[in-house]
């Protein structure tokens, strides 16, 4: 089963605002700090198998001069989160100290206002450093969004993406649910991936797709619940399930999504 289905049948809610993952516990509070951490990659792969939305998380950057520029350049690398696949994005920086005109070290660098940069923390409500020196502090917040976007390929092998074309990825909880449940899959049909030229409006290759997932899901081991009855049916594995909510919603929002983010 599916770590966003288990959660689901907790009690729980999971959607994703801004880029953020957030899970709300039985007990109806946000969870966040290390529980969170642990399983983030895992909730993730999930959510991108499940919209068939192409993904991407920042993780790493750096910093380059230029000869004869005044500027340097800030180049972010993005992982897509279900292949792999790097996809980069460069922003024009201040990479030089004021004072004696000098080259900051590796990673240490100023946006200047109201750039493409500072445009990007904004829409991933991710506040920017104080000071050069503390730009390791990007990387620490930016690597726990989840980013989409349209890419081209800008040289053979290296991808980028297209100019003011990341966006953080918004999913609210009645779609994630919709999606998430077996009986529901074909839902995915609402969403549309710019990058890959895919448009999922059609209810054939919704099913096209539901198919190819499953077929997937059954190489990689995983197996469907048989069981697809509605949750609230009158059966013994409805009531079964109140009984875990009950139980689950006796332990504090830390040891439930522990307990909930062990892999079977």
């Amino acid at each position: 089963m599916k770590l966003l289905e288990k959660i689901y049948r907790a009690g729980g809610s999971v959607y994703i605002n801004n880029g953020e993952i957030v899970i709300i516990s039985p007990n109806k509070e946000k969870v966040s700090g290390k529980p969170l951490k642990k399983i983030w990659l895992r909730l993730a792969r999930e959510i991108a198998e499940v919209t068939d939305i192409p993904c991407y998380r920042m993780t790493d950057y750096s910093t380059k001069q230029h000869p004869n520029r005044e500027l340097g350049t800030v180049n972010l690398r993005f992982d897509e989160i279900g292949n792999g696949e790097t996809v980069y994005r460069s922003y024009n920086c201040d990479i030089r100290y004021k004072k004696t005109g000098k080259i900051r070290p590796n990673k240490q660098f100023t946006a200047k206002s109201h750039s493409k940069f500072r445009k990007l923390c904004s829409l991933l409500d991710i506040p920017e450093p104080r000071s050069p020196s503390e730009s390791w502090k990007l990387t620490r917040k930016l690597k726990w969004k989840l980013v989409t976007g349209e890419i081209y390929e800008h040289i053979p092998g290296i991808f980028r993406f297209e100019d003011n074309e990341i966006l953080p990825l918004r999913i609210d909880e009645a779609q994630l649910r919709m999606l998430i449940m077996e009986e529901n899959r074909v839902g995915s049909a609402m969403f549309t991936s710019k990058s890959r030229g895919e448009t999922l409006g059609e209810k054939t290759k919704a099913n096209t797709q539901i198919m190819q997932r499953r077929e997937k899901s059954n190489r990689t081991g995983y197996k469907p619940p048989t069981n697809n009855k509605p949750l609230n049916n009158n059966t013994q594995d409805n009531r079964d399930n109140i009984k875990e909510v009950t139980r689950i919603q006796g332990l504090s929002n830390n040891e439930w999504l522990l307990e909930y983010g062990r892999h079977e």
